[in-house]
């Protein structure tokens, strides 16, 4: 029996006691055996720990407490104590499907060259029920620089991320998306089309400090591509294709958080992004045309593309309606 350790599943918690033991039970039942589990828990405030210490014997987990440093310095942290030679991510509200670290290992071990298998996922709430599967859409394009993988469940070759300093700890979230751009010019990535691990939607992720994971995005995105000469200042225009609930009735984006619409509470937050210059929402809904139209009618960002029924379904590409819309560019205020 070979007993080293290949493979280092991290999971961070902070205030995840509801979650926390699915999360941990989901990694001590892989099929996949050569594994540790370090347990972060980053300074919680409710129960987690004694939940946590349950575990504290068992020969797979170690257990680091700390006081409250973040999701970047925690997972620092976790690789500088990590054995193995793969490493991944888990949060703690979250779960992996039992094959995950079986699939995603048998996938990096093809080619010394992968620096990241990353799989599709699902989303489900608060009750684990299943909402949706999200999918890349790579068929026509293939270009997978563009299709960042999620930041968790991400399995990568740890020597590739020494190489690499680690995570960027100027910057405080978004972890996933900047070392997506540090890999993908130097490392080949490979992308799993299996959902292999479960994305919980709850009322403190579906729209926690959403403008803020905004500003960070687009700073990624500016310093990387000003690195590779490629962006001068240029304008960002923002897209939100919208199914709306008349096309699929799990859409959330017209219910209200502290009476105020989903979809408005995400525009005003991307608003507060500096380098988008222009929103453009795309839907075939009539409620949501309706919702822009009252609440952004005075706005010179904020516009409504009108696209086909048969554009929104589930599992339809949403390009050909972003082309449409980029037609209609020159109708648009400057």
């Amino acid at each position: 029996i070979n007993n080293k350790i290949l493979v280092s599943v991290y999971l961070l918690n902070y205030n995840y006691a509801k979650y926390i033991e699915k999360s941990i039970k989901s990694v001590l039942n892989q099929t996949f055996k050569n594994f540790e589990l370090i347990i972060i828990d980053d300074g919680s405030t409710d129960n987690s720990k004694k939940l946590i210490s349950k575990y504290s014997e068992h020969p797979k987990i170690r257990i680091i407490y700390q006081k409250n440093k973040g999701l970047i310095s925690s997972s620092n942290i976790a690789i500088k104590a990590s054995l193995g030679e793969f490493i991944i991510r888990l949060d703690a509200d979250d779960y992996f499907d039992k094959n995950a670290l079986s699939i995603l290992y048998n996938e990096i071990k093809k080619d010394k060259n992968i620096g990241i298998v990353y799989p599709n996922f699902y989303e489900v709430d608060e009750n684990s029920k299943i909402i949706s599967v999200v999918r890349k859409d790579l068929s026509k394009s293939k270009r997978i620089k563009d299709n960042p993988g999620h930041g968790a469940c991400c399995l990568i070759r740890k020597n590739f991320l020494l190489s690499e300093n680690l995570y960027d700890e100027k910057f405080d979230r978004q972890d996933g998306y900047n070392l997506w751009y540090k890999f993908y010019q130097k490392y080949k990535i490979q992308y799993v089309e299996l959902p292999l691990f479960y994305y919980r939607q709850h009322k403190n992720n579906l729209t926690k400090n959403s403008s803020d994971l905004l500003k960070t995005r687009s700073k990624i995105i500016n310093n990387f591509y000003r690195k590779e000469k490629k962006l001068n200042n240029e304008d960002i225009i923002c897209f939100i294709p919208v199914r709306g609930p008349s096309i699929n009735n799990s859409c959330v984006s017209l219910k209200k958080i502290k009476k105020k619409f989903l979809i408005v509470k995400i525009i005003d937050d991307i608003l507060t992004v500096k380098e988008i210059k222009k929103i453009i929402v795309i839907s075939s809904d009539t409620n949501i045309q309706k919702v822009i139209k009252k609440n952004f009618s005075n706005s010179k960002k904020v516009f409504f593309s009108k696209r086909l029924i048969t554009e929104s379904l589930e599992n339809t590409s949403f390009k050909s309606s972003i082309y449409k819309s980029l037609k209609k560019m020159k109708t648009l205020p400057k």
